[in-house]
């Protein structure tokens, strides 16, 4: 998924829930820290360590970051505030939702098996790609974003 989805569903879910505890800049900062952030992975391989090829993916992004990272990192946040639990996991898990969502290449055992699965059914295509929304046959990442930003209408209207 790219990046604007990962922040438009993790807001959306975020604020559905802490609007009334935490502040609109709070739920901003998670959601791109937790939710949009977890793709440095692939800049970092790409750029910094010259790794060619697709599957791009680390650990960080597999149900297996989510325990190993995510849930001790949310259990140190929560002893600043106990909001901050569920404002760590949630972007988190659902950054690795959308991914599984997308078609592509997983790894859900990584780092401990190498084992890859085919997963999605959810077109990826570049950011608005306006040709790839004519092709009503096959649903993509163009109509996630317009089904977000309704929702997101809603929610703030």
């Amino acid at each position: 998924m790219n990046w604007l989805n990962h922040f438009l569903v993790s807001f959306i879910l975020v604020y559905t829930f802490f609007y009334s505890r935490v502040s609109v800049f709070v739920i901003i900062l998670f959601c791109v820290l937790f939710g949009v952030f977890l793709d440095l992975d692939f800049i970092t391989r790409r750029f910094l360590l010259n790794s060619r090829g697709r599957d791009l993916r680390t650990f960080l992004q597999e149900p297996i970051g989510l325990f190993f990272v995510a849930l001790p990192l949310a259990g140190l946040l929560s002893l600043i505030n106990g909001t901050y639990f569920l404002l760590t996991l949630l972007p988190y898990a659902t950054h690795i939702f959308l991914d599984y969502l997308t078609i592509h290449n997983v790894f859900p055992l990584s780092p401990f098996s190498k084992r890859k699965m085919r997963v999605g059914f959810i077109k990826p295509v570049n950011l608005f790609s306006f040709r790839e929304i004519a092709n009503f046959r096959e649903l993509n990442e163009n109509y996630v974003s317009v089904i977000c930003f309704v929702i997101l209408l809603v929610l703030v209207y």
